[in-house]
């Protein structure tokens, strides 16, 4: 049994920020928390960084993401 963690012997790409972005495209939205005009409020994002909607709470914000088929992120 190979008991080395840090077997470093496979060699992987490190993905650009746009190709990370196109992988979750459509499947992933990310939520954070923000003020809008001192009222807290949580925004949510797409996987390209793009906002795509606001809602009052982190619940609302989390089930209008998973209405439209998507997995909710929290970002803090």
């Amino acid at each position: 049994m190979n008991t080395n963690r840090n077997d470093r012997s496979h060699s992987f790409p490190i993905p650009t920020r746009e190709q990370l972005a196109q992988i979750g495209l459509g499947g992933v939205a990310y939520l954070r928390p923000v003020l809008v005009g001192g009222t807290p409020a949580v925004a949510i994002f797409g996987a390209d960084g793009r906002q795509i909607g606001l809602a009052p709470d982190v619940a609302q914000a989390a089930r209008a993401v998973l209405e439209h088929e998507m997995v909710p992120v929290s970002v803090h």
